[in-house]
């Protein structure tokens, strides 16, 4: 990690931007070159957001929420440039949208990772064939709780599964007797190992399932030659990741908008 030096923030926020930009290629998406977009029209504000490379451009930022104004679905817009600029913060206001805080950007060694063992009873394995396909996004979207149109979007199946052992994208689920319990995925780009996708059924949380998900996709990272893991968490996920051995660098803005019913 101190080999990213004072670019460590900009190179988390750098692999956010286009790790989406890779997730986000089904016919529900659309890319410029400040915004990546998906719009499902689903319940959810992850089913309709814009994922702006840029804090600072106004232009940008109203593309997209006249853009997401078609759906009358929750909608939300990320940063991956850090924080908002003062011009940006109230184009959004005035358009309805709410601020949500920060995502950290999160990063550590993976050579120093806490051990995270597997619970019993459960193994780890990368997906792998249509059946597995099948199963993973209903098992990421159960465990984020989101609409299973919106997991879709980023299986296996829609983006298509590359088998090599060291492709790009690559999907990982934690098994239960056969039966997917939690998931991960990791994206390789920029000489970091990042990590996204995990979520955990909310049948099977408090068993360090997403320590033990998070930790085994980076060792296989390491087995490529990875040294550094990053990720963006969420306020559930940032205490595991902690105990993991992951420091805070830098953020991921969220806005969010909630149309009255």
């Amino acid at each position: 990690v101190a080999s990213l030096g004072d670019d460590a923030a900009s190179r988390i926020e750098r692999h956010f931007d286009s790790a989406f930009r890779l997730m986000l290629r089904t016919p529900q998406c659309s890319q410029t070159e400040h915004a990546a977009m998906l719009i499902t029209g689903e319940a959810h504000p992850f089913g309709n957001f814009a994922s702006l490379t840029r804090s600072d451009d106004v232009t940008a930022v109203r593309a997209s929420i006249e853009a997401l104004a078609n759906t009358n679905a929750p909608t939300a817009l990320l940063f991956s440039g850090g924080a908002v600029s003062a011009p940006v913060a109230e184009a959004m206001t005035a358009a309805g949208y709410a601020d949500a805080g920060i995502m950290p950007g999160m990063a550590a060694e993976i050579d120093a990772l806490q051990p995270a063992p597997a619970p019993d009873g459960f193994t780890f394995e990368r997906v792998s064939g249509p059946e597995a396909a099948e199963a993973w996004p209903v098992a990421f979207s159960d465990g984020y709780e989101l609409p299973r149109g919106v997991g879709e979007v980023f299986g296996p199946k829609a983006l298509g599964a590359d088998d090599a052992p060291d492709a790009t994208m690559q999907w990982f689920a934690v098994k239960k007797g056969g039966a997917i319990a939690a998931t991960s995925m990791l994206i390789l780009l920029d000489g970091l190992a990042g990590v996204y996708g995990v979520a955990t059924l909310p049948s099977e949380r408090k068993q360090g399932l997403g320590a033990y998900a998070t930790a085994q996709a980076l060792l296989r990272a390491k087995e490529l030659g990875y040294r550094v893991g990053i990720l963006q968490a969420s306020e559930m996920g940032k205490p595991v990741y902690d105990r993991l051995g992951f420091r805070v660098f830098g953020g991921i803005p969220l806005w969010v908008r909630t149309p009255s019913t």
